[in-house]
């Protein structure tokens, strides 16, 4: 009966620790607007996607002023110095065709709708928006993209 309990008990608390350890930060919203200075790169792994967006801080909140080309910033204050300046989106949408529009032009299309609101943003000069937390690996720093959209 101890046996029984012990592995009863040691799963229970695996099973918790497990669920837990996928728990993820509160993430709050960010805005940001495509163009300027923003780079995008894709990675396929196979069973690992991610899309990176990098950009500038804005000077302010976006409450206070919207962003300017290629700038990101909270809603209540500008991404500081200590956080990362890169979203990171972890997907299983694929990028399913590449058009080129002009040799300094390449049009990306995804086969999701979250991946090509994150794509079409940030290469055009509009506002998008996403919810982040400040995650990454100390390595490769990012903000991890939770959802996309307002």
């Amino acid at each position: 009966m101890k046996t029984l309990f012990a592995v009863v008990a040691t799963a229970a608390c695996v099973a918790f620790g497990a669920h837990t350890a996928r728990a993820h930060p509160r993430a709050y919203k960010l805005v940001c607007r495509g163009g300027g200075d923003m780079f995008m790169s894709y990675h396929d792994a196979g069973s690992s996607r991610s899309l990176d967006i990098a950009f500038q801080p804005a000077t302010t909140g976006a409450n206070r002023q919207a962003p300017g080309p290629g700038e990101c910033a909270w809603v209540d204050r500008p991404v500081n110095s200590s956080e990362p300046h890169r979203l990171r989106y972890y997907t299983s949408e694929l990028i399913t065709d590449v058009n080129v529009r002009n040799p300094n032009e390449l049009v990306l299309i995804a086969n999701g709708t979250s991946l090509n609101y994150l794509l079409n943003g940030a290469r055009s000069n509009i506002q998008f928006y996403v919810y982040a937390y400040n995650g990454g690996l100390p390595s490769a720093p990012a903000l991890i993209v939770t959802r996309v959209g307002p």
